[in-house]
């Protein structure tokens, strides 16, 4: 991963946030409207929580009922965050040290958006010919260029979050580069 990708230039800056006092039925349906598998909490428009996809799973499995349970009843109080400025490689390292999938992001002392393991495995790629990693910007055209570093010849792209195949190029030598002397 290259380690010089900062934060800010990949976070979704719009996080969804829902009121402590929403049945989670509805959060829920709200959520997947949105395709998003977090909302933050908040109270009285403060930030006191976040529930995830898997947090309601939890509660289903359970038993319990989504339509008699609000998020500010399961809501994750412990906000694990991290500063837009810090690199994605120090994000990783933090979803990993503290067992998340997510981290919400802050800059200037605010939460500025979200950033998900999904949101960094959509930026990676890699070439099907020799498996070294591709990468680019988050959001890029899909007709974006991409380029391994490997120098193989034959270049069979495939996203590695949906298996699109995100192109095909043969690269053929310059005749010089085939010559000899």
């Amino acid at each position: 991963m290259p380690k010089s990708i900062k934060i800010r230039d990949v976070l979704r800056r719009d996080p969804l946030k829902m009121s402590e006092n929403l049945t989670l039925d509805r959060a829920s349906r709200l959520m997947m409207r949105k395709g998003r598998g977090e909302a933050l909490v908040s109270r009285r428009g403060k930030t006191v929580g976040i529930v995830t996809e898997r947090d309601v799973l939890r509660l289903v499995a359970k038993g319990e009922s989504p339509h008699e349970k609000r998020l500010g009843d399961i809501m994750r109080k412990r906000l694990i965050t991290i500063d837009a400025a810090a690199t994605l490689a120090e994000a990783v390292e933090l979803m990993r040290k503290n067992g998340v999938r997510r981290v919400i992001v802050k800059e200037v002392g605010r939460i500025a958006g979200i950033l998900t393991q999904g949101d960094i495995a959509r930026m990676f790629w890699a070439c099907n010919q020799c498996g070294k990693e591709i990468y680019g910007l988050a959001g890029a055209p899909q007709d974006a260029p991409v380029e391994c570093a490997c120098g193989c010849a034959s270049k069979i792209v495939y996203c590695t979050a949906c298996s699109a195949n995100l192109g095909f190029e043969v690269v053929y030598p310059e005749p010089k580069e085939t010559m000899e002397g």
